[in-house]
């Protein structure tokens, strides 16, 4: 789980209204790849951004050393400034973690949090049952972790102490997560369906169910765009964006499917209007985020296209290679204000 973080100063729309076109609409054309990184990590490479530091975290598996490791590039310079042992076994998830720490989680009922600076490790989690995902509740500064069990765990990101355990309505578990603030609630995806619960945090209680189209299949990926209060979540073969404003009475905002099936990840932009998506081949997809729309197929360097971030704050993307353990380095180039006119700004 990624959160997708617009302009704070933005009010919360009505519910059920999608958000207006914003001021800064992305334009595909002004994106090209401009460089490639031999990270020599692969399978299910995970990649991640931190505007603070300015950094880079890739996760992946290193055939050399046959383990999971953790490498930290510079986001201006691009050279590499540390690497790591995380895992003896495949990483699942890697998330950012307040106090510029880093959380990993791994098939081996492990979950691992470092210190970005120096890759040294604060905490080691062992688990009863196998993670899937993490997310931050953030007023709480509390990790919550859900999985293949109906329980979901939270621990104190400080301490790495074990707080609070509920009870979810999946008994299969979950396998994605976000928290919303302004809410105080918890979105939680059911294992091997397009169905969403949203969780009071609170009560416990189950406020409300997502369910995505019944063609739809299980849920990948949840991002929030917590200013408006809605929910993307994706699955292999399809977006779906929710209106959460009243969490109670969530609505479905728009569901649409990409030509070629198989998404593999995906992220929001919500500044600009837009969300990116993988499907493990050398392309992005790059859609408009309020109606659906295909805006451009961008071709990249890379053989297989897998996870993907972006960094607002230096106008990158960052995509990673499951084949060729390779980062990818995509720019927005600006446009001169000569070439800019008012009636072409947004296409």
């Amino acid at each position: 789980m990624r959160t997708a973080s617009p302009d704070k100063s933005k009010s919360p729309k009505k519910n059920g209204e999608f958000s207006p076109i914003v001021p800064k609409v992305l334009d595909p054309t002004d994106i090209s790849h401009s460089k490639t990184i031999d990270t020599l990590l692969n399978q299910a490479p995970k990649v991640v951004y931190s505007e603070k530091l300015n950094e880079i975290v890739v996760a992946g598996y290193m055939n050399r050393d046959e383990n999971y490791q953790l490498k930290v590039y510079d986001g201006k310079t691009l050279a590499q400034k540390g690497e790591k042992e995380a895992h003896k076994h495949r990483i699942i998830r890697m998330v950012l973690l307040p106090d510029e720490l880093i959380a990993t989680l791994s098939v081996d009922k492990t979950i691992k949090i470092w210190r970005l600076v120096g890759l040294a490790l604060v905490h080691e989690i062992q688990l009863k049952y196998d993670p899937c995902d993490i997310c931050i509740h953030s007023n709480l500064k509390a990790a919550i972790i859900v999985g293949k069990s109906p329980n979901i765990s939270c621990y104190n990101i400080s301490s790495g102490s074990f707080i609070a355990e509920i009870q979810g309505g999946s008994t299969e578990g979950y396998n994605a997560c976000a928290y919303l603030p302004s809410k105080n609630t918890l979105m939680a995806s059911c294992i091997n369906k397009h169905t969403i619960h949203v969780i009071d945090c609170n009560t416990s209680v189950v406020l409300s169910t997502l369910e995505g189209g019944k063609d739809l299949t299980q849920v990948i990926g949840i991002q929030l765009i917590e200013s408006v209060c809605q929910v993307v979540s994706a699955s292999d073969n399809g977006i779906c964006v929710w209106d959460l404003y009243d969490a109670a009475n969530p609505k479905k905002l728009l569901e649409f499917a990409p030509p070629i099936n198989k998404i593999t990840h995906f992220t929001v932009l919500p500044d600009e209007d837009a969300v990116l998506l993988t499907y493990n081949s050398p392309r992005i997809d790059i859609y408009r985020l309020s109606t659906g729309i295909l805006l451009k197929s961008l071709p990249t360097k890379l053989q297989k296209c897998y996870d993907i971030a972006y960094a607002q704050a230096i106008d990158r993307i960052f995509v990673v290679d499951s084949q060729e353990g390779a980062l990818g380095v995509l720019t927005k180039h600006a446009k001169s204000k000569k070439a800019q006119c008012h009636g072409c700004s947004i296409f």
